[in-house]
Parts: structure tokens; sequence; C-alpha cells
């Protein structure tokens, strides 16, 4: 072993050594000047410039071995530090080849920096290393410096390549592992002479031919597919779902300028390849690469577009211009993936398969597809790419055919064009007309469907009370008919209960205004759907009346609210009597019903109030752990009382937000009110808490999911629904089945945030919020700008 190590120091194999690194860089850069012909990528000239430098280092090393050989510089004061010197770059280079294939700003400053110290320790042994040349460079002070410095520098890389994960990773990984071996052999079996050591160039030898692997990282551009005819079944693809032939059939029924033109060929793509996101790209224009639409097969729904800077999408700008299809794997560390992630606000794109829309060599390209497969990481094989490509020649032929002038000339008379100027003048004005009948319609519905969630709130409100008279007069009879009190105690009993009894009385009078105002709005509701074609302006002013008028019933409701709440209290303390155990129980029932009809008149109140646009939104700094805990203890005794399981998936460190407190709190309680009543006995609740930053914003994100048997798709439109009809049955899966959610997704909407439900029947319902935290600045919301979605 010892011979090998010094046939790689002594000549001829010190010059074999040379020759082999030259020729493995030489083939490396040769390889990469060829991937550069085929398709000049960003990161195929960022590898040819790694490769170059490298070679330039090691030709120079090779020069000055050649020098000192022929004795022109004496090779024991500079050619043992030139080689550790190279050795160090050698490994910041391997370390920015694999670790940084695209461009960035942090990796081409660290292997500034590394290069630079190189140097700068480079001439400094040059300073300290002519007093000690009486003895060996190998086991001196330098030679312990420089094997610490260069073990350091490949520990590190392997950390970069391990953490950011590139295409070829391993390759990079196996090579660094190498030059760190070797390292460490020559650091822990230093040779006692010589200023070299065979071990180190063994290691140079075995990792170079590695850089091989460089060019091929990312796959290369296909030839182009010949021309054939389009068809929906192959024997080497799946049949096509019933989904995918209906939105073929749909497409192939669209004319090519119809405005949903470009989402139904999306969706026609998606279904066809089965991919979780299809894009259809605009040709790339003055640095510009536009989204034309875009669908997410996933959640069936169509995606707005979005432009983006070339610089950007490098690789699929490339792509594009020179009309080339184009696959790259869920690993790349390409600018293109990252930069489609941001566009789409997903967390990542998955493996990407695009093709231009190319309807022939002639015609300039029409745009491109890009299919993603964001959520099941599917890889794209070479037979998808190929129906891919045919699939868009065909969309492109049809999309130019569209855009084709006729060729049969039309002669116009002055007198046809200014009457066709006339009709489409008198057609702009039909529907600037017609816009503005349907959103006078649209207030008119939204005022009717706000009036019917007063009437369920005021149904509610009679049901509640109709329960607390029944509970009252159960406890009168009660205790008429308790034998163990004694005269004093029912005497006292009875003053109480007669109080409760005035309250009632009380009650029912305000019952009863309200029955009449309900009677009077659903009078003027059915006036004002009568009229609602014909004299659509004016009924925002009498609405308003309307609300003020229900907010005032329903504040003048909290009054005997309290007393009956503090008469039950004054019972159940026995300071007027001792209660007997059915008696108690009786009046504990009472207080327990009061409870409920004041949360729902507060419920109520707060619709109101956004209704007639009194909400005041005060941000202020508010700390999550003591929110939840709030909402948890508002909700502690349903979870006792059906023992269930809270799992929080909350950071260690929460920072205080921006939000209005009040607003943060009515969301937690009913969220998790909700999923305590749909979730079974011992079932399970998971609480999600966390402060997200997209865009620049920060978000607060809210998930609540229950154990519960999960709510119907059908069902899923109606659980924030305040409508009431006599008729809808109550939603399965659905713990609050009142005024709780709607409220929820009101009080979203006021604080511009959004919320949805995800829910699979047998497994849950997932309720996200997400909402903007705000700079600090109170603000009063006004009747215009509210959107609450009934």
């Amino acid at each position: 072993m010892d011979t090998l190590s010094q046939l790689l120091i002594q000549s001829p194999g010190n010059l074999a050594y040379h020759l082999v690194l030259l020729f493995a860089l030489g083939g490396a850069l040769q390889a990469a000047w060829a991937q550069w012909q085929r398709a000049p990528y960003p990161q195929t000239q960022r590898l040819l410039w790694g490769l170059s430098i490298l070679l330039g280092i090691r030709l120079a090393m090779f020069l000055m071995g050649g020098l000192a050989w022929q004795q022109v510089f004496p090779s024991h004061l500079i050619l043992p530090i030139a080689d550790r010197a190279a050795t160090a770059a050698g490994i910041l280079i391997f370390t920015w080849l694999w670790g940084f294939p695209e461009h960035n700003r942090a990796g081409d400053r660290l292997l500034g920096l590394g290069l630079g110290l190189t140097a700068l320790m480079a001439v400094g042994t040059y300073a300290l290393w002519p007093p000690l040349t009486s003895r060996y460079f190998n086991g001196s002070f330098p030679d312990l410096l420089w094997s610490i410095y260069n073990l350091t520098l490949a520990v590190v890389g392997l950390i970069v390549l391990a953490r950011r994960r590139p295409d070829n990773a391993s390759a990079g990984i196996v090579a660094l592992s190498i030059l760190l071996i070797g390292q460490g052999v020559h650091l822990l079996f230093t040779p006692p002479t010589g200023d070299l050591d065979g071990w180190v160039r063994f290691a140079d030898l075995l990792a170079y031919p590695l850089l091989f692997s460089l060019p091929f990282r990312f796959a290369a551009p296909s030839a182009e597919t010949q021309q054939r005819a389009i068809y929906i079944q192959r024997q080497d693809a799946p049949p096509p779902s019933e989904e995918a032939l209906e939105a073929l059939l749909r497409l192939l029924s669209t004319p090519p300028n119809h405005p949903e033109a470009c989402a139904r060929i999306a969706e026609a793509v998606a279904r066809a390849f089965k991919a979780d996101l299809c894009l259809v790209l605009a040709p790339p224009s003055h640095g510009k690469l536009g989204i034309a639409c875009a669908y997410d097969l996933i959640r069936e729904s169509a995606l707005p577009g979005t432009t983006l800077p070339s610089e950007r999408v490098p690789v699929l700008t490339a792509a594009l211009e020179r009309r080339r299809p184009l696959r790259l794997p869920a690993s790349s560390t390409s600018s293109d993936l990252k930069a489609l992630a941001q566009a789409l606000s997903v967390s990542r794109t998955g493996p990407l398969l695009a093709t231009p829309l190319d309807p022939g060599e002639d015609e300039p390209i029409a745009g491109g597809l890009v299919l993603l497969s964001a959520y099941a990481q599917r890889s794209w094989s070479e037979q998808e790419q190929q129906r891919l490509t045919t699939f868009a020649q065909h969309i492109a032929r049809w999309l130019t055919a569209a855009e084709a002038p006729s060729s049969e000339p039309r002669e116009t008379s002055p007198d046809a064009e200014q009457r066709l100027h006339e009709l489409e003048a008198q057609i702009e004005d039909l529907q600037t007309e017609n816009q503005r009948l349907q959103e006078q319609l649209l207030d008119a519905e939204e005022a009717t469907q706000r009036l019917q969630t007063l009437a369920e709130a005021y149904d509610q409100l009679q049901a509640s009370f109709e329960a607390l008279q029944e509970e009252n007069e159960r406890l009168q009879a009660q205790t008429a008919t308790s034998a163990d009190a004694t005269d004093a105690e029912a005497s006292q009993l009875q003053e109480t209960l007669a109080a409760l009894k005035a309250e009632n009385e009380r009650l029912q009078e305000a019952l009863q205004v309200l029955e009449a105002q309900h009677a009077h709005i659903q009078k003027t509701l059915a006036q004002r759907e009568a009229e609602l074609h014909t004299s659509p302006n004016g009924h925002d002013e009498n609405l308003s009346q309307y609300l003020q008028l229900l907010l005032s019933s329903a504040q003048d409701l909290r009054q005997p609210l309290s007393a009956i709440v503090g008469y039950t209290d004054l019972l159940l303390s026995e300071s007027v009597g001792i209660l007997g155990a059915l008696q108690r129980q009786f009046v504990e029932r009472i207080r327990a019903s009061t409870h409920r009809l004041e949360h729902a008149v507060d419920d109520l109140v707060r619709l109101i109030a956004m209704e007639a646009g009194e909400v005041i939104l005060n941000p202020e700094k508010v700390d999550l752990g003591e929110a939840i805990d709030q909402a948890l203890a508002h909700n502690s005794a349903l979870l006792k009382e059906k023992r269930l399981i809270l799992r929080p998936d909350i950071p260690e460190t929460l920072p205080q937000v921006h939000l209005d407190k009040e607003i943060l709190h009515q969301i937690l309680h009913h969220l998790i009110r909700n999923a305590a009543l749909a979730s079974p006995e011992e079932g399970e609740i998971r609480l999600r808490v966390d402060v997200q930053e997209e865009g620049g914003e920060k978000f607060l994100l809210i998930e609540v999911h229950d154990s519960g048997p999960g709510i119907a798709a059908e069902d899923l439109p109606r659980v924030f629904s305040r409508r009431y009809r006599a008729e809808y049955r109550t939603i399965d899966g659905l713990g609050d089945n009142g005024l709780g959610l709607p409220l929820v997704k009101a009080l979203t909407d006021v604080n511009g945030g959004r919320i949805w439900i995800e829910s699979k029947p047998g497994q849950g319902t997932s309720f996200i919020v997400l909402l903007p935290l705000s700079n600090g600045e109170s603000h009063t919301l006004m009747p215009a700008q509210q959107n609450i979605a009934s």
C-alpha cells in the first residue's frame, strides 16, 4: 500500500495522476458543452463555468509539476502549498457544482468567500514556510492546518448536499465522501517523509471521474415527435374516465374564441392525463410568461391566471422558445418549480411535464401546456410526453384555424358599416343595462336572504322561550306537590316563582312585539318580492330601519333574561330556602336553558349588528395562547361531559398577533363547540393554530377537526347558510345547527379572511380559517364593505 501511495507522488505516477484528472475534467466539460448546444439552460452555463475554473486549476498544477521536475523553481518551497490549495479549491467547486446547480446568490457568495480564504491561507503559508524548509512539509504545522481546513470544507459540503438534496445529489455525496476519507487518512497516518501524500491523490483519482454525471442531471429535451392523429385510447395508456370524455366533448363543442375555451382546454387535458394541475400558458413575450388559465383536478375548480417574469422560469421559457417538450423531476432545485408553486399558492408542484402548443414550423407557437403532479407526486413517462405533444399539436391547430382570416374577400358599403357600428353601440348599451339590472336583482336577493335569516333567529328565540316556559311550569307543579318543604320555605319559593312568572310575562310581551314585527317583515318581504323587478332601488333605508328595530328588540330581551338568571342563582344558593333534589334539578335546567337563550340572543345581536354595519374592528396585540385557553375554558363542561380527547398542534412559542380579540374568541369558541357536538363520546378533536407568511403578508391559520361521521358533499353548501325553511332537514355530521357556524363565517368575512370545509364521510370534518393579521389600526366597517355571505 505504501508503494501505491509513493507511485502517485513520484514519476511517472505523478504524470498519470495529472493526466487522469485533466482527462476527467475535459470529458465532463465536453459533455456539458454538448448539452449546452442542445438546450442552453442556465444550469448548464453554470456547470461550464465551474468545470472551466477547476480545469484551469488542475492545468496550472500540471504545469507547476513539470517546471518543478525541470528544477525551474524549488519544488519543496512552492509545490506542497499549491497542492493543498488546489485540493481545497476542488472541494469548494465540487460543493458548488452539486449543491447549487441553479443561480443562487448565497451559494455564489459562499464559493467566492471560500476561494478567497483559500488564497489567503496559501499566501500566509508561503510566508510561514521558508524558515521551516529544513524539514518535510508532511507532518509540519502548516500541513496540520491545511488538513483540518480541507476536512472542514468536505464536511460542510456534505451538510449542504444533505440539506438541499438537488438532482444527482448521491454522486456529489459520494465524491465529497471520497475526498473526506482521503484527507482523514492523511491526517491520521501522515507520512514521516515527503511533501505530498499519495492517499489524497488516490482519493482525487476516484472522485474526479464522478464529474461525468453532472451534465446529465437535467433531462435533455427529446426530439420532436412525428405528426400523428389524436385518439383517446392507446394500448399503453389506461382507458379514459367518463369525466375525461365529458370534458373532451365539452371542449369539442366549444368555439375557439369562446370565453371558457381556455378553462375547458385545461380541464380536458387534466382529466385525460389524470394530472393534479394543468396550466395553459401564453407565448413568452417581452420577458414575461403568462399563465392564461389553470385547472385543479383534485378540487375540480378552475384557477385564475397570472404572469411570471421569464427569468424566474428560465428552463420552461427556453423549452417553449425552442419548441421542445420538457420533463422535470420533483427533486429538481430549478427555480421554475419554485416560481410555479408560488404563483399557484401550493407548497410543491411535483414532477413537471410541459410541451408547446406548436401548430407547425411555419406558424408561431400558440402557448404551452404544463402538467403538474402536486399531490400524487407521480413521475411522467416518455409515452405520456409523446401523447401530450400530439394532444398539444391538435389543440394548437384548432386555435390557429380559428384565428386565421377568411380567404374570401367581402365588400362592405359605407351605409352597412355605419349600421354595423350603430348596432354594436346598441348592443353595448343593452349589455350595460343588463348588467345594472342584474346587480340590482342581486342586491334585492341579498336583502331577502337577510330578512329570512332574521326570521330564523326569531323562530329559535321563540322555541327557547317555550322550552323555558315548560321548565317553569314543571317547577311550579313540583313545588306545589312537594310535601317536605316547610311553610316558610314554600312561601319564599312562591314569592320567587311569582317573580319568575312576572319576568315570563315580560318575555311574552317582548315576544308578542317580535311576532308583530315578524308578521310585518313577512308582509313587507312579500311586497318587496313583488316589486323587485319594477323598483329595485330604495330598499337599503327600509332594511336598515328593520335591522335597528330587531336589534332594539333583541337588546330588550337581555334584561328579563338576566333577571331569570339572577333568580335561579338565588334559588340554587338556598339563601331563601332549602331545595329538594328534584327541585334543584328543575332549577338547574331553567338556568341552563336561560344561558342557551342568552347565547342565542348574543349571536343574534352580533349578526344584526353586522347586517346594520355597526361592527367596529379593534385590532390589538392578542396572546394566542391566552385566546386558545379562554375558548377551551368556555367549552370545558361539554368536553368533560362527552369525555373528548383534545390533540393540539400548536408551536411551542406563539407570537402576539394584531387581531380583534372578541372576533378571534368567537371563532375559536364556536368551532370548538361544533367539533365537540359533532364528535361521539370519547372521541377526538384536533386543534391546529399557526402563523404563516405568504407573499410578504402574515396570516393566522386555525384548523379544527372533529371525529364525527363527516358531512355529505350535497350538504356542504348549506353549512354556513342562515336562510331558514321549515322543510330543511338537519345536516348529518354537523354539531352546531344554530347560528354558531354562520356567525363564524360572517366574522371571518368581516375580518377579510377565508373559511372552508374539508370533509370525508366516516373520517370527520375539518373547518379551516385563514385570517390576515392587521397592522394594528382600528376602523369601522360600513354596510357596503361587509360582503357577508348568507
